[in-house]
């Protein structure tokens, strides 16, 4: 069974992670270059981003998120910053006034969306003229490279083949992805590649342990405790050694800028 991020005692499995040095490297170069003033974080869920966006300089970010219980916890963990508010929303209702927005980003998000079509509607209503649409995502070409140290990820599809079909339904490919941004009135302005270290181990045996928790590994939550077991032994053959793991996962980020006519002009 899926994760449910609505359930009180999930409310936190996202908000205590640390946000990747790449990811900043990244991040400050796009906002170096198009310097947005209000940034939409969509699917903010504890806010761990819209905290850092607005450490990185943007005068307004405005944290959306569908459930309750994450607004609560992102209002919790929120700083004295004035720059960042939270509210309830989602990615094809973010109840926000049209034109409002310099940028939309949505980390971690489309996943959750079987049609992208209606999401990047709201998207190019929210957006000012020329506003920007980042998309943060893993593509079953991120999610299906092999196992290896660099992409430990890839071993749970060795070992569980059935996942490999949950991941598929769940994520979009690039194609489908550029597809409908442009259906909705924006135009691909760059597409890349981004390793983010998601976590670092002392040991091979903090990595295990870590596996047992599910912490912030939403797929795992599709395996049974004894499922979750055998993955766990065959991890542990599967990493050589017990040195200091550093797990990374591999990222696709799309940027899409809304075209001069808006979809009601069109």
């Amino acid at each position: 069974m899926a994760i449910d991020f609505h359930h009180e005692q999930n409310r936190f499995s996202y908000t205590n992670r640390e946000v990747d040095s790449s990811w900043l490297e990244e991040m400050n170069t796009i906002l170096e270059a198009y310097a947005p003033q209000h940034v939409v974080d969509l699917g903010c869920g504890g806010g761990i981003y819209s905290r850092v966006l607005a450490e990185r300089g943007v005068s307004n970010v405005t944290g959306v998120d569908s459930s309750k219980t994450m607004i609560q916890t992102a209002e919790e963990e929120a700083s004295s910053s004035k720059a960042v508010t939270y509210q309830v929303g989602s990615a094809t209702e973010m109840n926000l006034s049209s034109n409002a927005a310099d940028m939309v980003f949505a980390r971690a998000l489309i996943h959750h969306l079987k049609d992208l079509a209606p999401a990047f509607e709201e998207g190019n209503r929210v957006l000012k003229r020329d506003g920007l649409y980042l998309i943060q995502t893993r593509t079953p070409e991120d999610c299906f490279l092999p196992g290896s140290a660099e992409h430990l990820r890839g071993y749970f599809f060795h070992c569980y083949p059935h996942l490999k079909e949950i991941e598929t339904r769940r994520r979009h490919p690039v194609k489908g992805i550029h597809s409908a941004l442009q259906g909705a009135g924006f135009q691909i302005e760059k597409t890349w590649h981004l390793w983010e270290t998601r976590a670092e181990h002392e040991t091979k045996q903090q990595f295990l342990d870590d596996i047992r928790l599910r912490k912030g590994r939403s797929l795992l939550h599709e395996l049974s405790d004894q499922q979750l077991e055998i993955l766990v032994a065959y991890l542990d053959r599967s990493i050589q050694g017990e040195k200091r793991i550093v797990e990374k996962d591999r990222w696709t980020l799309i940027l899409a800028k809304k075209q001069y006519k808006s979809l009601t002009q069109r």
